[in-house]
Order: structure tokens, then sequence, then C-alpha cells
């Protein structure tokens, strides 16, 4: 259209007045062509300070989150943090709007469409209190695995702490909700995994199910000596953190773009590193092998 347009100015009486409305809609035409999609990427809210210590506020999410971001050049971010369930009633009202860092579950799959897997996550263990640790019967071998139910039959007194809307992924929560209610202390909310840890340290509660590079990171800011962890028998030996959007026509092309650029990402040794950051030395080549079977031979 701006090409016919032009054309016409040697053909006019006033052809400034032409070029000035070509220039106009040419404007308009590269304004368009340039206009980003306005993309909601929501947090959900951590406590990040408890009594005083505070835990860095980067982690594996943040910061694949931000190599992937600098390939999305048509996306405009705004960000915000907020509960899971805010977060939700949201993307009712705009499509236009993504979770961060969620797990999959059956009910999740229902509300949203997934991305790629973004972030990948040593399995989750039990981890016992300093107390506990120092004396407690289960003296296995850090490869070791228990069983959840038979580990309150054996210890009746346990108590579990547990935040009551978090999900570590289907086979985990089946097992989880096998748990007597008496052996649970729920807190509200699905992102205080640091004010466990705090009441875990400070043996309030008996024991925690949590992922390695989250108790790695909170192990930096307690003097205790390290504590005494499990695997989960059944339980996955890793997870995936996932981008998760509203499944609307909106969401799905946001998630296609974010795909693309995952894929490009996952080659990258900076993408590499932003994980093993956060794992302890000793498990790195564990993480390696997972890598390499789950994100780069996928």
């Amino acid at each position: 259209m701006v090409a016919k347009c032009c054309t016409i100015i040697y053909k006019v009486k006033f052809p400034f007045i032409f070029i000035l409305i070509c220039s106009l809609i040419l404007t308009s035409s590269l304004s368009y062509a340039t206009e980003k999609t306005l993309v909601n990427f929501f947090t959900l809210a951590k406590v990040t300070q408890v009594k005083g210590i505070e835990l860095e506020s980067v982690n594996s999410e943040q910061q694949t989150f931000s190599l992937i971001l600098e390939r999305l050049e048509e996306i405009e971010p705004k960000y915000k943090i907020s509960s899971y369930h805010h977060a939700l009633s949201y993307m009712e009202k705009y499509p236009n709007t993504c979770i961060r860092n969620l797990v999959k579950n059956p009910e999740r799959e229902k509300l949203f469409i997934f991305s790629q897997p973004q972030t990948l996550y040593l399995g989750a263990r039990v981890y016992l209190n300093p107390e506990l640790s120092s004396k407690v019967n289960y003296q296995k071998n850090k490869s070791d695995k228990i069983n959840l139910v038979q580990f309150i039959k054996d210890n009746p007194n346990y108590i579990l702490g547990i935040e009551h809307e978090r999900s570590y992924g289907e086979t985990l929560d089946q097992q989880i909700q096998l748990i007597p209610s008496k052996n649970k202390y729920l807190m509200s909310g699905s992102s205080n995994e640091l004010v466990l840890v705090m009441m875990l340290y400070n043996n309030k509660i008996d024991f925690i199910i949590e992922y390695p590079d989250v108790m790695y990171n909170a192990s930096k800011f307690s003097s205790a000596s390290p504590l005494t962890s499990y695997g989960i028998a059944s339980g996955d030996k890793f997870q995936f953190g996932y981008l998760a959007c509203s499944n609307t026509k909106q969401g799905r092309d946001i998630i296609n773009q974010f795909n693309s650029a995952l894929t490009n990402s996952y080659q990258e040794p900076s993408y590499y590193k932003a994980h093993t950051d956060w794992i302890d030395q000793s498990s790195h080549q564990t993480f390696k092998q997972l890598y390499q079977e789950l994100i780069l031979n996928n």
C-alpha cells in the first residue's frame, strides 16, 4: 500500500501533501511491524528472609529465564509476584499471562498449556532436622531410599513440614497423601520453603521433603552439621520446572515462541551452568547424566 501511495505523488497537483501522507503511513507500518507482545509473567511469591537470614534471590530458574528472554525479541515482559490462586484468577481475565517454574500434575495440565522443560532439578529428598540427623536409626547411605509410608509407621511421632498448595508431581503427591494428617504440619501457600527449612534447622519440625538445590542454597546460612537425607522410594529421580500459560490462542502463541528459544538455549554452556551453580559439587556428575539424557537427547 505504501509503494502504491508513493507512486501517485508524481500524478497529483499537491505532491507535498501526499509525501506527508505516505510518510505517516510508512511510520505507522513500521511501528506495527516492531510492536511487541505484552506478556504477564507471574512468579509465585516466596518468603526469602527468616529471622535475619536471607536466601539468595537468584536461582537456577531465574538464571535460565533471563537467558531465554534474550532470545524472545518479540515479547515485552511484565513481571508480577503473587500467590498461585491470585495468578490463576488474573489469567482468567488476561489470557496473555503465564506462571513461571510450575511442576506438572494432572489438575494443572487441565488448566494450562506447558512449555518444554525449562529447569531440571534432582529429585526431592527427605531431610531430617539436626537433632534427628545425629541419632536417627535410619542410618543409610546417601544413595539409599526410604518408603515414606513405612518411614512414618516406623517413626509415628515424626512431623513432616509441608506447604498446603505445593506439588512435587503426581507420583510424590500421591505418597504424601498417604501420610496421616497428625504427622503433618501444614503451611498455607506454596512458596514458603525457606520458612520450613529454617524450622527444620531449628528442630521445630522433624523432616521436610525438598529439592537438593534448595537445601544446598539454604545450608550456606546455617552453622549446623550436614543434615541426614534420603531418597524416596518410587519417587522421581528428577523433576522439571515449566512455564505454564493460559490454554488460549494467546497462551499457545507465547509457548511456541518460548519453546523455540528453549531449544536454542539447551546447547549453550551458560544454560547448563545456570543449573550447576545451584547444585552441590558431589551431585554434578549425576546431574550431567540426567541433563544429557533428558534435555540434550530429547
